[in-house]
């Protein structure tokens, strides 16, 4: 449980799709990074957060973030602003990756965002992939959202390595399998 985030309070802080499968992230092959992004979401406050991590090739965290996101509409609208700004993209909201390669969600609430993150995506970055992965491979990053809808307004926490209080989460992504 993220530091700072009672029992009954993580029962209403949800990020909008989670899934199953795979017990721990790919590693990155060569000089490539990771982003992982997530975005949580909280019914009783109506607010958001934010949370990254920036992995390097051997899965070592470079950077990691969080924040908080006031006036939030929903858990996909904090998925939208968590991955804005933020080039493996990998999330755990098969709804932001599904609006990320397509025009389906174009007239939805968060459409102008998600226009501008592909906006932003494409001008940006020379090879960007979108990719989907379980919550149990995106752990780091989900429980940065959650420690994000605690920070103060407007102010935003950036570490640089291993953030305190996800040391077993990083440990355990980058874990090899017993089988």
């Amino acid at each position: 449980m993220p530091e700072g985030i009672g029992r009954g309070e993580a029962a209403a802080v949800t990020s909008s799709i989670g899934g199953s499968g795979a017990l721990r992230t790919d590693k990155q092959i060569g000089d490539q990074m990771k982003i992982n992004t997530d975005g949580a979401f909280s019914q009783l406050s109506g607010d958001g957060g934010w949370g990254f991590v920036i992995r390097d090739e051997a899965g070592e965290v470079l950077k990691a973030g969080a924040g908080r996101i006031p006036y939030v509409s929903d858990a996909f609208h904090a998925e939208v602003i968590a991955c804005l700004g933020q080039v493996v993209i990998e999330t755990d909201s098969v709804m932001l990756k599904q609006a990320l390669l397509s025009n389906d969600y174009r007239l939805a609430a968060s459409g102008g965002l998600i226009y501008e993150l592909k906006h932003i995506i494409s001008t940006s970055f020379i090879f960007t992939s979108i990719v989907y992965a379980p919550r149990s491979c995106n752990q780091v990053a989900h429980a940065l959202a959650a420690k994000g809808c605690k920070c103060a307004p407007d102010n935003p926490v950036l570490w640089d390595g291993t953030p305190d209080g996800v040391e077993d989460l990083v440990a355990s992504d980058l874990a090899e399998p017993l089988s």
